[in-house]
């Protein structure tokens, strides 16, 4: 009788998009389950996000890409057919954010948009004028890149 023996190792994940979307939504799992209290939670804690993503060392085929294991990154055996030295790029632009407030079993949801250079808080049937830097401390559950 042979026994198998778990050994723990280093691992690593890789997500890549061969393909990238006109617009990019990106959920943030805020609920988890707490063992002590035996309920879920929400996480409070502030996630940082940018005006502006680069997708392009997260494409599969992009020349930017991170991972070795993938086509076009350094130490991968794919040959990059652009000009020495030009960088792909593939930009997106933030273009709403929507936010929770509450706690994990209620709350309210309030929307960020941008309308050309402007961001606007929306909730239910109000309206306000808001700065990036407002923008950019909220609580953000969803956020919504449009490709430039």
């Amino acid at each position: 009788k042979t026994s198998s023996r778990l050994i723990r190792c280093d691992a690593r994940k890789c997500l890549s998009f061969t393909r990238c979307p006109s617009i990019l939504c990106c959920h943030i799992q805020r609920r988890y389950y707490d063992p002590y209290s035996d309920r879920m939670e929400k996480c409070v804690q502030h996630v940082e996000f940018d005006e502006i993503l680069n997708l392009a060392p997260y494409c599969a085929y992009s020349s930017e890409a991170t991972t070795r294991w993938v086509a076009g990154s350094p130490g991968s055996h794919h040959r990059d057919s652009s000009p020495a030295g030009k960088r792909q790029r593939m930009l997106y632009r933030l273009g709403s954010i929507i936010e929770h407030r509450g706690n994990a079993h209620g709350g309210h949801y309030v929307c960020y948009r941008r309308f050309g250079s402007s961001w606007f808080r929306i909730s239910d049937s109000s309206v306000s004028l808001i700065s990036w830097n407002q923008v950019r401390f909220c609580q953000a559950y969803m956020l919504f890149y449009e490709a430039m």
